[in-house]
């Protein structure tokens, strides 16, 4: 998935995850390590993930995912390529959790196909009272 995701697609080569303390490890293409507090704050994105996908592809339980601001570290090729490759294949029931401008007019077009709803959660601060009303942001 990592490949499909990142504009880097080649910056990982490889991971690992240490059986008694579950660190990741990943390497570069020559075997180096690449510490993750080098990686972009979206590299980062990207790679959890790709990361989870990978957990929850081996795992084969079919859970619920939710994803929270997905987009809004991303620069415009990884929104691209997450909103195309990954949201349309995270799993069997995904919720997002965005913003209007991280999911505009042509992401929900292109996301459409693969919803069974959508709706926005709309705070009323007279009535210090959250609400939710289905439709989009923009759609009635």
């Amino acid at each position: 998935m990592y490949r499909l995701l990142s504009s880097r697609s080649g910056l990982i080569k490889d991971l690992t995850i240490d059986d008694k303390t579950y660190e990741v490890t990943i390497r570069d293409r020559n075997g180096h390590e690449i510490k993750k507090s080098g990686l972009s704050a979206g590299e980062k994105e990207v790679f959890a993930v790709s990361l989870l996908w990978g957990l929850a592809q081996t795992s084969q339980i079919k859970l619920p995912i939710i994803i929270d601001t997905p987009l809004s570290r991303l620069d415009s090729t990884h929104r691209d390529n997450i909103v195309s490759n990954y949201f349309p294949n995270a799993g069997e029931q995904v919720v997002i959790l965005s913003t209007d401008t991280e999911i505009d007019t042509n992401y929900y077009r292109s996301l459409k196909p693969h919803l069974s709803g959508a709706g926005c959660l709309a705070f009323d601060q007279r009535q210090e009272l959250t609400t939710f009303k289905p439709g989009y942001f923009w759609e009635d």
